[in-house]
Formats: structure tokens, sequence, C-alpha cells
């Protein structure tokens, strides 16, 4: 105890008295201590020392005698006999004693109770558990890299499933809600909900991009939405054995009504439509133009699928026919039986129009069918001139 009142000529010791409890107090520069050891440093802040200095001998860290885990040998040895931590917290207790806080003379640190029953602890602080970080407005917690070198966060379990989780709310509580989630294989889901392992990032609530451009199977998009489709040339083009996978873009829709739109391109124009330029509807049907012809999915033959509004303007139209009988050769065969001319001028004058072709009103109605309208007009060229042939023949 002298030893300890003397050290220095500027410090005081003082210890509990004869007539005080030996569970008294002691305090340095402190004449009330508050605490075991109570130690006030020097009020004018004039010599720059700290409070406490503790210069620790490296060494091995003994496995400890099983009771206190304070670094004792399991069987002594006057040869091994240093620690290598500098202050060490223990939790005396009756169901044994474990350790709760230690600093090695090296500076690295462990937290929480039972922490050195973990191996392999290398990093300069290890938290057992958890850690909480509370700061005023505008503090956060910041990782900063020195000289260049990468900040890495590394999490590692015995068990592959176990995510790395961002949570809001009471640890614990029921009102937690996961926000964030990365696998150790490097699946991420953003939103309380589970990581795809056939994905590499899950959004629950969608996402918005304000700026720039997505790519998609490319890292050099050259618009808004680019999708590449990055499989072999001689895979894509292998039409007898096709590969499942994306072939482009896939537009899957829920809507329940079949003039609803599961597609709609739009222009900056505004006006009534919105700017529409081009619509699929979940029906399939397609259509260009402003206006929208909901009535060409329930034409009586439910056949047609495009709708162009004002027109079609192109080089070339090819119009396939489904068999030999869709085509009018059958005039000329030997059991084809033409009108007679009384009957033909008769069925003109009550009509207006050639027998086998629709009226104007019709026409309007309905429109016309190119491959139906062309058979129809190549018969009646060719029973005009099976007339021709028989006119030459009675001259």
């Amino acid at each position: 105890m002298l030893a300890l009142v003397f050290t220095s000529a500027y410090s005081q010791v003082h210890l509990p008295t004869q007539s005080t409890s030996p569970n008294s107090n002691v305090g340095i520069n402190q004449p009330s201590p508050q605490a075991r050891l109570h130690i006030t440093d020097d009020p004018n802040q004039a010599n720059c020392k700290p409070a406490i200095l503790i210069d620790a001998n490296t060494g091995d860290e003994a496995p400890g005698d099983g009771s206190g885990g304070i670094g004792l040998e399991s069987v002594p040895d006057p040869t091994y006999c240093t620690t290598p931590y500098a202050f060490r917290i223990i939790e005396n207790s009756t169901s044994g004693n474990e350790l709760a806080f230690n600093i090695a003379s090296n500076g690295q640190t462990r937290i929480g109770k039972g922490i050195n029953d973990i191996n392999n602890l290398s990093a300069t602080l290890n938290v057992l558990n958890s850690i909480g970080v509370y700061g005023a407005s505008n503090y956060f917690v910041k990782l900063s890299a020195i000289n260049g070198d990468n900040m890495i966060i590394n999490w590692d379990s015995p068990q592959d499933d176990k995510n790395l989780d961002f949570v809001s709310g009471v640890l614990g509580s029921p009102s937690t809600t996961k926000t964030f989630s990365l696998s150790p294989a490097g699946q991420a889901a953003v939103g309380d909900i589970g990581i795809n392992p056939n994905y590499s990032l899950i959004v629950e609530n969608g996402m918005i991009v304000n700026e720039g451009r997505v790519g998609i199977g490319t890292q050099t998009p050259e618009t808004t939405l680019h999708i590449k489709d990055l499989r072999p040339g001689s895979e894509i083009n292998n039409e007898n054995n096709p590969i499942d996978g994306v072939y482009g873009l896939l537009i899957e829709n829920q809507g329940w009504r079949n003039h609803d739109f599961a597609l709609e391109i739009r222009t900056g124009q505004v006006n009534e439509h919105n700017g529409r330029v081009f619509t699929v509807s979940n029906g399939g049907t397609v259509h260009i133009g402003e206006g929208l012809n909901w009535t060409i999915p329930y034409n009586p033959d439910g056949s047609f699928r495009l709708w162009v509004q004002d027109g079609i303007r192109t080089e070339r139209v090819r119009v396939d026919i489904a068999s030999e009988n869709d085509w009018a050769d059958y005039v000329f065969e030997e059991d084809y039986v033409l009108m007679t001319t009384e009957e033909l001028e008769a069925f003109i004058k009550k009509h207006k129009h050639l027998p086998g072709v629709p009226s104007a009103e019709e026409v309007v109605e309905e429109g016309i069918d190119l491959a139906e309208m062309n058979k129809i007009l190549l018969e009646k060229v060719e029973e005009l001139t099976l007339r021709v042939i028989e006119l030459e023949k009675n001259r």
C-alpha cells in the first residue's frame, strides 16, 4: 500500500482506514470514491498524461485453469507465465466465471460474455452477439479505407444458409422488419422478402432508376433499357434443339380483361390519348396509332390481330394462301359452269355488282380480305377470259 501511496508526488491515494469496512472504496485524486477504484484525472489538464497507463507483457495466452479464466495455466509452469491481455473483466456468477471484456497487449479487443469460447478471432475488435451504435442526427457508422485498400465486410458461419440481414425496429419484437439480406454466395434481397438462390437480386416492391441506363446482359447499355442475350450464337440459332432461357424481352401480364394492355409505348406528346403510339393487349391484339380498335378481337371468325390507324405504307406485301382451293384456277376446270349472258345481265341490273363480289355497303361495313379479294378478282378475270375465247370462236 505504501508503494501505491508514494508513487507520485502529484497524486493522492485515499485508502480505507482501519475503522472503515474492508469493502470500502479506494480513490486516486478522489477523496470520496464512488466505486471500488475511483480515479480522478488532473483537473487542470496540465500533465497531458492518461489517467491509466498499462504496460503489458507480450506472450502466449494461457488456456485458463477452468474456474476463473484469468490466464492461469491448466498445469502451472514457471517458464510459461506471461499472458497477452492487458486488461480483463470476468463475470463471476453462481453458474461459473465467464470472460466479458478483454484488451490484449497488441490492441486486440474482445467484448461479450462467453467470447473466450470462440476460436480464431483475428480481428482488432471482436464482439459476441451485437453492437449498438447510437448518435445524434447526422451521425453515422463510417468505414474508411487506408492507402487505397478495399474495405471488406466478411461474415463466417458453419452453415452456408446464414445470411447477412439488415432490419429495422426493435430486435426480437413482432414489429421488426427485414430491409436487406445478402447471402454468402452473393445473392441479395431488398425488402422483407427471402433470397432466391437462382437470382442475384430480388426486390420486393419494385425498383426505380431515376436517371442513366439499365443494361441486362451488357455492361455498356446504349439506351434507357438494353437487353442482350449472352449465349453463344450456335445455341441461339439451333432451331432443332432450343434451349430454355431469355430470348429477348418477355412480358407476362396478369390482366383479366382482353382489352387491357400488356405493353404500351407512348411519346412525349400530350393529347387525349397520352401520346399512345403502340399497344399490345392481353388478348394478343396489336394496335398501332393513338386510337384503339377493340372490335378486332370480336370479329365473327376471331382471326384479326392487327389494327393500324391511318393505313400502312410499304414497298411490298406478301399474302400466304392456305391451299390450292383458295385460288381461282378452278374456273378453268371442265365442269365449271359459267352464267349465261342473260343471267349475268339480270344479276347486274338487280344487285349493281358482279356475282360473288361484295357490294360497296359490305366493304364499308366489314372491309376486305386481301387474299379473298384477289381470289374473287382473279375468278372474274378468268371468267372474262373464257367469254372472250367463246366470242372469238363464234365470229
